[in-house]
């Protein structure tokens, strides 16, 4: 059960690292923030290499990848938010949703869960889908590998199941951008 902290471990090789581990064919993310940052990487700058991390996954018939993000604060960019998009617009076929949760709450969670039929590994911790967090920031995750049925995996799962049944409807990707366009 690996402990990782940083920036003594680099969170965002290791986010990478499961991202393109051929092993998983889904993944599901919930975070508080998505900063445009994050994708810094496929642009030369200094970071890791989301954006096509994502792409090449997808790319792999059948993969599909969830992404739940908070409003709270308006912490998550528009920028980041249109990453993802453009990632899923890029070929039709890319299984990407993109949910922005709508509830009272403050949405604060960090839980990353990559799965395939046989097992799942699940971390859980400090990290947003930022470049900080993934490479300056003092954060902090564990992370556990577990068999699909294990309760670890099955709590996860239902857990990412409702925050994507509290979109009542499918993810409207044109209104999440228009409510960050109106904060300009």
């Amino acid at each position: 059960m690996p402990f990782h902290y940083g920036p003594r471990d680099h969170l965002g090789q290791i986010l990478e690292y499961q991202i393109r581990n051929s092993q998983w064919n889904r993944i599901d993310i919930a975070v508080a923030w998505i900063n445009e940052a994050v994708f810094a990487g496929a642009s030369g700058e200094e970071g890791y290499d989301f954006y096509t991390a994502f792409e090449d996954f997808l790319d792999v018939e059948g993969n599909t990848i969830n992404i739940t993000f908070g409003n709270s604060l308006h912490g998550s960019e528009r920028e980041g938010i249109q990453h993802l998009i453009n990632i899923r617009d890029a070929n039709p076929n890319r299984l990407l949703n993109i949910y922005m949760y709508d509830g009272r709450e403050t949405f604060h969670p960090k839980v990353f869960l990559f799965s395939n039929e046989e097992c799942g590994r699940l971390i859980v911790g400090s990290t947003n889908l930022s470049n900080a967090a993934m490479m300056y920031n003092f954060e902090a995750f564990l992370s556990i590998e577990q068999p699909i049925d294990s309760e670890e995996i099955t709590e996860a799962q239902d857990f990412f199941l409702e925050l994507q049944n509290w979109n009542h409807e499918e993810p409207h990707q044109n209104l999440i951008i228009q409510i960050y366009e109106g904060d300009e």
